[in-house]
Order: C-alpha cells, then structure tokens, then sequence
C-alpha cells in the first residue's frame, strides 16, 4: 500500500538527525501522504451548508465569512476528539494546507481532527497568525463552530474535545479550549502571549497585516488582551490546559513558561505540578523549540484525557 510504504519511509527520517536535505524530504513525503490520504475532496461554501452535512472523511474546507478553513477528518474509536492545529507556517517548505502531526493519527485514542489555520490563504499572509483571524473576521469563531458541530456528529460534549497544539498551534489551542468553555487544551513550547515573540517580526508581520489599527507601538509593546492566552484562560473557568513544556527551548521556557508557572502559582521547577485548571508537564530534549518528541506523545495525551475526564 502506498500510504503504508511512505509513512514508513517518513518514520524512518523523523528518526534520523535533522539536516536540510532530511528536512525536505520529510516535506515531501508529508505532502505525498496528504493527498494519498485524500481521496476526494469537499467544499462547503458556507457554514450552513457544512452544519446540515455528514462530516467527510478525509479532507475538505469550509468557507466562513471570507476565511477558508482547511480540514482533515479522521474518524476512530474513542471518546474524545482531539483538534490538532497547526504551527508556523515556512512558504517554501510547507504546503498550503498546514496539517502539523499527520503521522500521529493512530496514537490519539479517539477521533482526529486537523485543521489549517485560514490565514494563510491571505494575500502575503503571514507566516502564522495563531488562527485569530483579522480585525473584521474572528478566526476562532469559525474555528469553535466546526469542531463543534464535529463533536456534535460525534456525540460527543465540548468536555470530550481535547485541542493540540504546539507554539502558536498551542496559543490556539488554549483559545479554542476556552472558546468551547469546559474543553481541554494540550499546549506545547507555546506563547501564552504574542508581543515579545522572537523574532519578533512574526508579531509585528501578524498584526500589520491582520489587525492594521492595532499596528502601533503601544501594542506592539506592550500587546492586548485579544492576543494573550492567559486572558483566555482566566475568562473560562471550567476549561483544562496542559501546558508542556522542554527545557531546551530557552526562550519560551524563560519568557512564557515561567512567567505562567507564576501567575496560576505553578512550580516551575518540578517535573510536573497542578495549580487548579493548569497543570504543567516539563521534559527536556536537545530538540528546542517545536514540537514534541514522539516518543512522549502517549504519555501526553494519556495526561490530557485524564484532564478532560476529571
């Protein structure tokens, strides 16, 4: 089977030291299961439409009001849905649709939703825009209303969906958590704020682009509460936030985790710790910044579904 023989493949390079021609290759091979995954596709041209529909297998898109929001659907055993997001976005090496952890699908012990952030689909959009949209359109509106309605094909309860997400997948996990009000955010090597991000360009690209009357120094120094996770957090009380985090990863461990240890009073020094909603995870992998090891994803998301089910 083809989709057998490149995930193989591309397995077999995840577990190889990372150089720039690995890199590609593994880009290459994830696009090619892409699309080997996707044997037809759909388009909803509105929400409406979408909420009316038997969600599609595989891939398909809805469009909500003005955005496009690249979806992959992955219907398994379980009582949860896990809303996998996705993180920046590198033009030359990632495909638009973004589908972060497509290799991971079988370790998630329910169903699988992945989805794109829409922004990227913007004119010179920017290489992440953590799903919040623009100014005129509410990103994580549209993305609260199609897992929603997802989890509602399902059966399933807001409390049975856990998002995931690493850097700004993770910011948009936490909002997408606090959204659905009791869901369950799994966040990785994240912001929980997006000024002071380096290099800061990311931010100051995002908010010229997407939010142009916020695209002054005040902001940009000192931010707003639209584009700070905590505040999120702290507005939906039944919602639940693993937060992990690798010690390797510097500038994130100094400049978000630890700051957030000590706001929901969070011992940043422990392996792992819980303060109420937030309970913390910290490994250590000469990785860096991104995504987590595979080899710690089950212990993760065994975490995350004890969360949800508290």
């Amino acid at each position: 089977m083809p989709i057998y023989h490149k995930s193989k493949q591309l397995w077999a390079l995840i577990r190889q030291p990372e150089t720039t021609a690995l890199r590609n290759q593994k880009q290459k091979l994830r696009r090619e299961l892409l699309f080997l995954l996707e044997p037809e596709q759909f388009h909803f041209a509105n929400f409406a439409q979408f909420s009316q529909a038997i969600i599609p297998h595989g891939r398909f898109s809805v469009a909500m009001d003005g955005l496009r929001f690249d979806c992959m659907f992955a219907p398994q055993k379980g009582e949860h849905l896990f809303v996998v997001l996705s993180g920046l976005r590198t033009p030359n090496r990632h495909p638009i649709p973004k589908f972060d952890r497509l290799t991971f699908t079988h370790l998630f012990p329910g169903s699988v939703l992945y989805i794109s952030d829409p922004c990227h689909y913007l004119p010179a959009g920017p290489q992440t825009a953590w799903y919040l949209g623009t100014e005129s359109i509410d990103g994580l509106n549209g993305l609260t209303q199609i897992t929603q309605h997802v989890a509602q094909s399902l059966g399933l309860s807001s409390k049975q969906v856990i998002s995931y997400g690493s850097s700004a997948g993770g910011f948009a996990a936490m909002q997408l958590a606090a959204r659905l009000k009791n869901a369950t955010a799994v966040a990785i090597n994240t912001q929980t704020h997006l000024w002071q991000i380096q290099p800061a360009r990311l931010f100051t690209n995002f908010v010229e682009k997407c939010f142009p009357n916020k695209n002054n120094p005040s902001v940009l120094a000192q931010g707003d509460p639209q584009f700070n996770a905590i505040v999120a957090i702290e507005s939906s009380p039944d919602m639940r936030c693993l937060y992990v985090q690798n010690t390797q990863d510097f500038f994130h461990f100094k400049q978000y985790f630890v700051p957030l240890c000590a706001h929901f009073k969070l011992d940043a020094s422990l392996a792992r710790d819980r303060a109420g909603p937030i309970e913390s995870l910290v490994y250590e992998h000469e990785s860096g910044h991104g995504g987590e090891p595979r080899e710690i994803a089950p212990d993760i998301i065994r975490r995350a579904m004890a969360l949800a089910d508290e």
